[in-house]
C-alpha cells in the first residue's frame, strides 16, 4: 500500500514538482513499513494509527547534515527512532546510510547516534538493526 513521505520531488533543475515520493506499507501475516526517502513529519503517526502496529519499520537513518538543508527531506537518527515509535513498529532497521558520501556526517555517525539514543531511551537494542552496508539479517 503506498503511504505518505515527505522529500523533495525532482533530479533536475526543470522537473521540480512533476513527481510524487511515497512510503510502503506490506499488510499481511507480517506488517512491514518501508519509510523510503522522508524527512521527519506528522505522516508517520498517521499510519501508524490508520496501518500499524507493524513487527518492522525500515527508516531512513542518514544523509541528514547539515540539518538547515536536509531538515525537510532527511531524518536524524533520533527522528527516525522516533517515526519507528510514531508507527507502533516492533523492531526499527536502519537504511540509507553508509553507502555513499551524500552529506557532511562521517559514514559511522548514524548507527553511533541510534545506538546512543537507544540507551538514552532505555529502549530494547535487540529490536534495533543496524546491518552494516551489505549485510544480511533473517527476519
Amino acid at each position: 500500500m503506498c503511504t505518505p513521505a515527505q522529500h523533495g520531488s525532482g533530479r533536475s533543475l526543470t522537473d521540480a514538482g512533476r513527481r510524487l515520493w511515497a512510503s510502503w506499507a506490506v499488510l499481511g501475516s507480517k506488517r512491514f513499513y518501508f519509510g523510503g526517502d522522508s524527512g521527519y513529519a506528522s505522516h508517520f503517526e498517521m499510519i501508524g494509527h490508520a496501518l500499524g502496529p507493524f513487527d518492522l519499520a525500515a527508516l531512513p537513518i542518514g544523509s541528514f547534515t547539515p540539518r538547515s538543508i536536509a531538515r525537510p527531506v532527511h531524518m536524524s537518527p533520533e527522528e527516525a527512532l522516533q517515526a519507528s515509535r510514531d508507527l507502533r513498529a516492533a523492531a526499527f532497521i536502519g537504511i540509507h546510510w553508509g553507502t555513499f558520501k551524500l552529506a557532511r556526517e562521517p559514514y559511522d555517525e548514524p548507527p553511533r547516534r541510534i545506538a546512543a539514543e537507544v540507551e538514552r531511551l532505555e529502549d530494547r537494542p535487540d529490536t534495533v538493526w543496524l546491518p552494516k552496508p551489505g549485510e544480511t539479517l533473517d527476519w
